[in-house]
């Protein structure tokens, strides 16, 4: 009995050790630097360099994996027990306190400065983080037209919900399988982490891309590629390598990870390809050890110091900026723009490392180790009790100001009501069930993917497809991409009530390239070039996106919205602007030939500004709330594209938007508003008042207002 005794405190003993500072890798706290860095830059949304600077976030997912995976492995291997309260314990004091405090500190700065919607949306993030899964309320939140995330506080937040869902699952996972398979788990291991890569990967591509982001199964992998190492290092490792392969293989670790951070940020993540940042990352835990050329680096005292605040700087950087580019607009400078200059970022910056030193000394250590400074600058106890106690006191003020600012719908009264009018505006679009009919629920995509069920694309004249009144069959067909949401509910009412019904067709194959090409689009179009009962079919689209504007005015290129940059990216753009134009002729040439009626909505006019919000700022600023766009910009602004689209001859109608919205309410301007009536609820779409303009006009045109 004496013996066992003394055997579990030398087991405590050396847990301790092996645990403590003598078992710390500087390198790690070094590359925690290395992902925080470009995060920071990435949120900036200004640097072109630090598009992929959101990676860094895999990173921190690898390390987490892999820290936490080698103390549960210290224990069972030493104790062949784990301990929940302990551990749990220690994820609480290293994540809840900093958490906690920073989101406290966010309340007063965002009940100054959010609008009614964007801070009731604030208020449900309130909710999200006190109950730790801030991810899931950022899923339910997000869409087409959702709030943009450069204007979200707390948006960072849903990383720390994925880790802590992780946390929770992780260790009972160990519990259950280790006791039935000691080392053969990593076989477990192994299918998961398959499972999710793969579940990852399918619906990055996908119309559930937010869920793939959002949700902890499908980040599960890179958790589990940091389990692996400590696996590795553990039961698998037989000896060390030599120094020149350590080097060898760190520095390729370091390449895959700039080469993500520079060129994978143009592409939907997690998927196969984030594999890259975190092969890169296991190859510099695994070889970048203290005595290698990436380890020395990683070691340096200042990049540790950074390596050692990045949890704060993360916590920080974003409310910070987000609070900033509020301020910037709500004040009326900068000609009422969210955009804030690279001088004003290097600033901010400067005040998110004062605040994530002071935070971090003064936050998180006292709580890691269980002291806090008194005034006589004696340490004091941090004792379990007392963290529960401010846990859960912040837990209620977070979790019930959230709840009172979201039932209260942001404390609207905060604001004048014309100015709640005008912010009504940002959610004048059709819901999702109606402009996404045929979307394939998850649950469904997860029960494919188990059995190995291939997805059977819907055809374009599946039923899902048909608006209306379903039980007559359809003669039109509306083909567009997002801008068509508008119209619909017009249209679905507008059939319904004519007794008639129309198809609704939202994929990108109209204007892409060479649609012969053998697969969906192919089919698709030859269904509606052979299909006998559709006889009118309108489109609309954002053409800007796929044609070149030569702006006459200025003598510059528009390469789809944004400027050209250099002639190399204006030569490219026209190379593929032919094409497009090539590809979209040949169709509509098809269609014609077969006596199709084609009605041809030409382009918006380009607004480039958020309107509904402009106007509210307008009025807090005293202003009269009148926005528009010059006439003539519009014109020269889509010159190229008029001029592709005036070339079709036939059976071809053109609805002019510019005749609707331009030189009509206000003289030689294109309209935004009339007084109390918003036409665009943003920078591109039309809200419903403005579609029910455009809509009516195109259902007159076509003859569809009097069908019978």
């Amino acid at each position: 009995m004496l013996n066992n005794s003394k055997d579990n405190v030398i087991k405590n003993v050396l847990l301790f050790i092996r645990m403590s500072k003598n078992y710390y890798r500087k390198e790690i706290d070094g590359l925690r630097a290395v992902a925080i860095l470009p995060v920071v830059l990435y949120h900036t949304y200004s640097f072109s360099f630090a598009k992929g600077g959101f990676l860094g976030v895999d990173i921190f997912f690898v390390i987490s994996g892999f820290l936490i995976t080698n103390i549960l492995l210290d224990e069972i291997s030493l104790t062949n027990k784990i301990s929940l309260i302990n551990f749990y314990n220690r994820r609480v004091r290293r994540i809840i306190p900093a958490l906690f405090f920073v989101t406290l500190m966010c309340i007063y700065p965002a009940y100054k400065l959010l609008f009614p919607i964007t801070f009731k949306e604030f208020g449900q993030s309130l909710m999200g983080v006190s109950k730790l899964i801030p991810n899931l309320i950022f899923l339910i939140q997000g869409g087409y037209f959702g709030e943009p995330e450069s204007l979200k506080p707390l948006l960072h937040t849903w990383s720390l919900g994925v880790e802590e869902q992780f946390y929770f699952f992780f260790p009972l996972f160990l519990i259950i399988f280790w006791k039935v398979l000691k080392r053969k788990i990593l076989f477990v291991i192994s299918i998961l982490f398959f499972f999710s890569l793969i579940i990852a990967d399918d619906l990055s591509n996908g119309s559930y891309f937010r869920e793939n982001f959002f949700l902890p199964f499908t980040r599960m992998w890179e958790f589990l590629a940091g389990a692996f190492i400590s696996y590795y290092n553990f039961f698998l490792k037989k000896k060390n390598l030599k120094l020149f392969e350590k080097n060898l293989l760190s520095v390729l670790g370091v390449f895959l990870l700039i080469y993500s951070f520079l060129i994978l940020g143009k592409y939907p993540h997690p998927s196969f390809l984030t594999a890259i940042p975190v092969l890169g990352t296991c190859l510099i835990i695994l070889f970048g050890t203290g005595e290698t050329f990436i380890g020395k680096f990683l070691s340096w005292k200042y990049i540790v110091g950074i390596g050692l605040i990045s949890y704060s700087l993360y916590l920080w950087h974003v409310p910070i900026f987000v609070f900033a580019r509020h301020y910037n607009f709500m004040s009326n400078l900068e000609g009422n723009n969210y955009y804030l200059s690279s001088t004003k970022y290097f600033f901010l910056i400067a005040i998110v490392f004062a605040m994530s030193y002071f935070s971090w000394k003064y936050i998180e250590q006292p709580f890691r180790q269980k002291k806090i400074f008194k005034d006589n600058l004696k340490k004091k106890k941090i004792s379990d009790r007392n963290l529960i106690k401010l846990c859960i006191i912040s837990f209620l003020i977070i979790f019930f100001s959230g709840y009172l600012i979201n039932k209260n719908d942001g404390y609207i009264e905060r604001f004048p009501q014309e100015v709640s009018n005008y912010l009504n505006y940002e959610y004048s679009y059709a819901s999702d069930e109606i402009i996404n009919p045929c979307r394939e629920s998850l649950s469904k995509i997860i029960k494919r993917k188990i059995v190995n069920e291939k997805y059977k694309q819907k055809k374009i004249f599946d039923e899902c497809r048909i608006l209306g009144d379903k039980k007559y069959e359809p003669k039109t067909i509306l083909i567009g991409d997002s801008l068509t949401h508008s119209l619909v509910p017009l249209f679905n009412n507008h059939f319904s009530n004519k007794k008639s019904s129309f198809y609704y067709y939202i994929e990108d194959c109209f204007t892409s390239e060479g649609f012969m090409i053998e697969g969906y689009c192919f089919n698709d179009f030859q269904s509606i070039l052979n299909n006998s009962n559709v006889e009118n079919i309108i489109i609309f689209f954002r053409w800007s996106v796929k044609l070149s504007s030569f702006n006459k005015f200025e003598k510059i290129y528009y390469c789809g919205i944004n400027l050209c940059y250099d002639q190399k990216n204006i030569d490219l753009f026209k190379k593929r602007e032919k094409k497009l134009q090539e590809s979209f002729r040949k169709k509509i040439d098809l269609l014609l030939d077969k006596n199709k009626k084609i009605t041809i909505i030409y382009p918006l006019p380009y607004i480039g500004i958020d309107p509904p919000k402009y106007l509210a700022s307008m009025v807090l600023n005293k202003k009269v709330p009148l926005a528009s766009v010059d006439y003539n910009e519009t014109i020269y602004r889509n010159s190229s594209t008029k001029k592709f689209l005036d070339s079709f001859k036939g059976n071809v109608l053109r609805i002019y938007p510019d005749k609707i919205f331009c030189n009509t309410f206000i003289k030689d301007k294109c309209a935004i508003n009339l007084k109390e009536k918003v036409f665009f609820s943003d920078s591109t779409h039309l809200s419903l008042e403005g579609a029910d303009l455009l809509g009516n006009e195109i259902l007159e045109k076509t003859n569809l207002f009097n069908m019978k």
